[in-house]
């Protein structure tokens, strides 16, 4: 009966998610420029549908395990989505915006708020659907998260971040003729320390914006480890398919900037890259999260 019931409640948010996305691409008009090839238009309800059910059991997986109607949990619960989902990915657009010849400021503008209608959508209509009552409270303390303690703990993470990144960057995503050709224009393979040194000298700001990047990273997650933090084993294997799949996932969805290979070839990268990089993550915060409780 309740595999019945799980089942039942997986086919209505995922088919909410897939209404959900529909209305925030037809809501913000991307214009000509964007319509998809007949090829594509027809695979896109079927990959549509894949992607929708997989955001909808990371969805369902949270919410269950969150066990919580505090009202007040919402808005984390969005934070989090829109976060690792739309924002992290979309502010790396931005960084490489010169690779895609169809996008600019006000089309990546459009991204977003897609992306954030798609989770103001989604998240609240999964929250009271799945979401039951509890007299265990669940408080996000952000004070914990501007503890000065903590700043090691994000440098260290940061660090861990551009390292995995760069790594599958060039190991994984740079290997594929199509990634090379779209960022490079050539299909010229350095080795890994001439294209280091070659990058170090025509990108100087790449480094010091992952940097960034991994830091963000880190105090977004903060409150979906808090969350997840009473089961220590659940949090680590969870917040690795969360940051694998929650932001790459949606490289399967046909688009007019990059190519089926292009895209394959990021998420292969992201999923690996990111997906260790949660673990590890979640790893750094309940060690800190266990010192101050310690304390």
């Amino acid at each position: 009966m309740k595999t019945i019931k799980t089942i039942g409640l997986l086919i209505i948010i995922t088919i909410l998610q897939f209404i959900a996305m529909i209305i925030s691409t037809q809501v913000i008009q991307f214009g000509p420029d964007f319509v998809l090839t007949p090829e594509e238009a027809s695979q896109s309800a079927l990959l549509l549908a894949f992607v929708s059910l997989i955001n909808s059991s990371i969805i369902i997986y949270f919410f269950k395990r969150a066990n919580n109607k505090d009202y007040k949990l919402l808005f984390w619960f969005i934070f989090i989505w829109f976060g690792i989902g739309t924002f992290m990915t979309q502010i790396e657009t931005w960084y490489f915006i010169d690779a895609f010849s169809l996008l600019n400021n006000d089309t990546l503008m459009k991204i977003f708020l897609m992306g954030f209608i798609n989770t103001c959508l989604i998240i609240p209509a999964s929250f009271f659907i799945i979401s039951s009552k509890s007299n265990e409270t669940i408080n996000i303390e952000i004070r914990k998260a501007l503890n000065v303690k903590i700043i090691k703990s994000a440098l260290f993470i940061s660090v861990v971040y551009v390292t995995l990144y760069y790594l599958a960057g060039y190991f994984i995503a740079w290997q594929f003729d199509a990634i090379r050709m779209h960022y490079s224009g050539s299909l010229e393979k350095l080795s890994f320390f001439e294209h280091t040194i070659s990058l170090l000298k025509t990108d100087p700001y790449f480094f010091p914006f992952q940097i960034f990047r991994g830091i963000l990273w880190f105090f977004i997650g903060i409150p979906f480890f808090i969350i997840l933090s009473k089961n220590r084993k659940e949090c680590i294997i969870f917040s690795f398919f969360v940051f694998a799949l929650l932001p790459s996932v949606q490289l399967f969805l046909p688009n007019p900037l990059m190519s089926e290979a292009v895209r394959m070839g990021h998420f292969i990268e992201g999923f690996i890259s990111n997906g260790i990089f949660g673990v590890i993550a979640a790893l750094v915060w309940l060690k800190y999260d266990k010192k101050l409780t310690i304390k």
